[in-house]
C-alpha cells in the first residue's frame, strides 16, 4: 500500500513539475522523438555518472535547462500535443558531501493518456537506449530481489554499481538510476 501511494505521489509530482516549470516554446513546435532523445538522455546520464558533467548531447537534441542548483539540474523538452503538453524531463543530481554519489533519471508525462504503464512504447524506447548505452560502455547487468521481493536491475561497470528504480502513476512514468548499495 505504501508503495502504491509513493508511486502516485511521484507521478503527480512529475505532472506538477511540468506545469510549475511552465512550458517554454521555441519558434515553431518541438517534437519529441523518443528513440533519438532517449539515446541523447542515455549518453548524458552515463557521462554524468562517469564525470559529474551532463553532456551537450541534450542541448543538441532540443532539451533546455529549466532549473539548475548546485546539486540538481533539470532538463526539459515539451511537445504541445492536444490540450495538455507532453513533457520529457531529465534530471541529474549529486550530494554536496559525497562527490562519488551521482544519480540521473528521466520522467515522461503523457497527459493525453489516463495511465502510462511501464510497458508503454515511449518508456521502452528510452529504457532500451539506456540499457544499450550501459552495455556498450562495459557495464554488466545482474538481477537482485529487493526487500519486497521484486526484481531489480543492477548494472556494475567502470564507474560503480547502479540500480534502476521505475515508478509509474496517473499520466506519468519515470525511472531513476541510483547508486546500488
Amino acid at each position: 500500500m505504501k508503495l502504491k501511494i509513493r508511486a502516485s505521489i511521484v507521478g503527480l509530482a512529475s505532472l506538477g513539475l511540468v506545469f510549475f516549470c511552465g512550458p517554454t516554446y521555441a519558434s515553431g513546435t518541438t517534437e519529441i522523438n523518443y528513440r533519438s532523445d532517449g539515446k541523447a538522455v542515455a549518453k548524458a546520464c552515463l557521462g554524468f555518472l562517469a564525470s559529474g558533467q551532463a553532456t551537450t548531447a541534450l542541448t543538441n537534441s532540443g532539451f533546455e535547462i529549466n532549473r539548475s542548483t548546485k546539486k540538481r539540474t533539470l532538463f526539459k523538452k515539451v511537445e504541445q500535443s492536444g490540450l495538455l503538453p507532453t513533457a520529457f524531463l531529465f534530471t541529474v543530481a549529486k550530494k554536496s558531501g559525497d562527490q562519488d554519489y551521482r544519480r540521473c533519471g528521466f520522467h515522461l508525462t503523457l497527459p493525453n493518456r489516463l495511465a502510462v504503464e511501464r510497458s508503454s512504447p515511449e518508456f521502452n524506447e528510452v529504457l532500451n537506449a539506456l540499457r544499450t548505452e550501459l552495455k556498450t560502455n562495459g557495464y554488466k547487468k545482474s538481477i537482485r530481489k529487493n526487500a519486497v521481493g521484486r526484481e531489480t536491475e543492477i548494472w556494475t561497470g567502470p564507474h560503480g554499481s547502479y540500480k534502476f528504480q521505475i515508478v509509474s502513476s496517473l499520466g506519468a512514468v519515470g525511472m531513476d538510476v541510483v547508486p546500488a548499495k
